[in-house]
């Protein structure tokens, strides 16, 4: 409160009570309902609070804002000795439930343990939304997970998990924004966050203005959450979030460089690609001409008839886009097609990579990442849904112990000692994983030294 300012009788009774609440909120009492201990606020330590009571008013009004609390039953108090009617020692909160209801009721505020049980069972719902879903796949299982978490929050600790709040509307558009992730993209992958936020909340510009900033809170938690992550700093940005997830603010784009050709459906333009030939049923576009890099955005991609791949021995995924320009750059043989990753799979990067893995069946794959946690995953997710016979590439001991001096430290006076411990325990826990048997040496000598690789840190001395 201000110091510097009378208050009022309804004033302090405003605050006396929102403290209180407050702190009930967060007291054994609320989460489990059974212990019988004062919900205080003891004056001695509400510095901010007795400085107001120094003036003359202030203190008359606090005081009749006392009395009156206590004679409508919500709070006793109690005086210091020696100075009744003149300095409170102490004030508590009456708990009783026809009491706590009407406490809830004068501060305009529906009851806490209410918005927990309704919240409850809205993430219950979507939760066996999403587990009825056709469409449900690897993505939507972590979110589940993410929910199911909250769900326990909420039930064991009567407590509401970020990024839900107690306001009931704004979670029900966030789980609303959640169920639609299985199904509300275009075909092609992908839907513009306007379009979208049109079909969920019948307004194009609600999305932005109500529910991006916790559906992006919600979306990094659950990234982290499967990464294995603790960071706050987890290098994903928010657009590559939300393509995870097809949702875009424009056309995604694809980069690639090698011996590519496609055909468009009939009608497609053919933008600034040269054109090499038309046919009855389509048209083709050769990129074998742009050595230094080629691009297609998801619009085109939904045209994409058959892909064709010539002279080709390798096929690179490269996670990182600073290394991708560096290898086209610099590195790329003519019998090799590049293509950036981008460090996760978008519905519209799964798909073209599978047409461009099905195009060079008998070619050589191979994927390099950053040498850690996510990385890995990366992987694994590459050999799942798109390429199982993809080859790690610059992702082993010999590149670790290469590049020894440019290597981050897991652990150690200089980090967070908690995140370090739970990044060192997930990683350890890959070793009893065949899916990641491919990488338990480099595993082993990570847990051993206590050190991971970004990728970036390959090509410093060579840009």
């Amino acid at each position: 409160m201000d110091n510097d300012r009378i208050h009022t009788q309804s004033e302090y009774e405003t605050e006396i009570l929102s403290r209180l609440i407050e702190k009930y909120e967060r007291s054994a009492g609320f989460r489990d309902g059974s212990s019988t201990r004062r919900v205080l606020l003891v004056m001695d330590k509400e510095p901010k609070l007795c400085k107001t009571l120094e003036d003359p008013e202030n203190n008359r009004c606090f005081a009749a804002a006392l009395r009156d609390l206590q004679e409508k039953g919500l709070v006793g108090f109690q005086w210091v000795r020696y100075e009744k009617n003149n300095l409170v020692d102490r004030i508590w909160l009456i708990t009783e439930p026809q009491a706590l209801e009407k406490t809830y009721k004068a501060l305009g505020k529906r009851p806490q343990i209410k918005v927990i049980d309704e919240l409850q069972v809205m993430i219950s719902e979507t939760i066996n939304h999403l587990q009825r879903s056709s469409v449900y796949g690897a993505d939507m299982g972590a979110i589940i997970g993410f929910l199911t978490d909250c769900h326990e929050a909420l039930m064991n600790k009567k407590h509401i998990p970020a990024p839900f709040s107690d306001d009931i509307q704004s979670d029900l558009d966030l789980l609303k924004f959640v169920e639609s992730l299985d199904s509300v993209s275009d075909d092609g992958g992908e839907i513009m966050e306007r379009i979208m936020s049109s079909r969920l909340y019948g307004d194009s510009k609600y999305y932005e203005k109500n529910v991006k900033s916790k559906a992006l809170a919600l979306l990094r938690a659950v990234y982290r959450r499967s990464m294995g992550s603790t960071s706050e700093q987890d290098g994903v940005s928010c657009d590559e979030l939300m393509q995870q997830y097809g949702i875009t603010r424009w056309p995604e784009i694809l980069q690639f460089t090698g011996n590519v050709t496609v055909k468009l459906d009939d009608g497609h333009p053919a933008d600034n690609h040269s054109v090499d030939s038309h046919s009855d049923d389509g048209q083709l576009i050769d990129y074998s001409s742009q050595q230094f890099g080629a691009y297609m955005n998801s619009i085109t991609l939904r045209h994409v008839t058959a892909v064709e791949i010539s002279d080709t021995k390798r096929l690179i995924f490269i996670e990182n886009l600073a290394n991708y320009v560096w290898y086209v750059s610099t590195q790329r043989k003519s019998d090799e097609l590049v293509i950036w990753h981008g460090g996760f799979l978008s519905p519209v990067r799964e798909k073209w990579f599978k047409m461009l893995c099905d195009a060079g069946e008998k070619l050589k794959i191979f994927h390099w990442s950053d040498i850690d946690l996510g990385g890995f995953r990366i992987f694994v997710m590459l050999r799942e849904r798109v390429a199982p016979s993809a080859i790690p590439m610059k992702m082993d001991v010999a590149t670790l112990k290469q590049y020894s001096d440019r290597t981050i430290s897991i652990g150690g006076a200089s980090t967070d000692n908690d995140g370090s411990n739970q990044y060192l325990a997930s990683l350890s826990k890959l070793i009893d994983d065949p899916e990641y048997e491919v990488f338990h040496d480099v595993i082993m000598y990570m847990l051993e030294n206590h050190v991971k690789l970004e990728q970036e840190q390959e090509t410093l001395t060579q840009l």
